[in-house]
């Protein structure tokens, strides 16, 4: 259950709306809309690689959900809650390729390499800058408190 305080927090967006060359009644035209997501003090207790990778998840999808389903409206492609969030994974799966880790076994160095590439994934899908800023903040607030790389 959401208290009165998360709840003013999950109603803060930003809203961009990307309408080129069309009209309003143009199907073509998509209204985006970002949602800010907010860690809870709860969510970093006890925080373990493990933990800090399923919070990054929820993150993206939170942050990209939109996005994606756009990008898979335009395809004919419609999906419900359970695809995109296996539609994010995938994405952070790749993430976690591209910078040479392991999704199933993470460790500090690689979730501080996944959200970049997250972040440079963001951008180049058109999400604005303060929506990626935002996020990145969250997770560094994962990722400061996750214990370092024993030696």
């Amino acid at each position: 259950m959401l208290g009165a305080g998360n709840a003013a927090r999950l109603s803060e967006c930003s809203v961009v709306i990307r309408a080129e060359a069309c009209s309003w009644d143009d199907e073509r035209c998509l209204v985006t809309t970002y949602v800010r997501w907010f860690l809870d003090d709860a969510d970093l207790l006890d925080m373990t690689p493990i933990k800090a990778r399923d919070l990054i998840v929820k993150c993206f999808y939170e942050a990209q959900k939109e996005t994606i389903a756009a990008a898979g409206k335009r395809i004919g492609q419609v999906q419900n809650d359970d695809q995109l969030r296996n539609t994010v994974i995938g994405a952070v799966r790749l993430a976690f390729r591209d910078a040479a880790a392991d999704f199933d076994y993470p460790t500090k160095v690689s979730l501080m390499a996944a959200v970049q590439i997250l972040a440079r994934k963001s951008q180049q899908w058109g999400t604005p800058p303060d929506i990626v800023e935002h996020h990145r903040a969250q997770i560094e607030r994962v990722l400061q408190i996750l214990p370092g790389e024993e030696s």
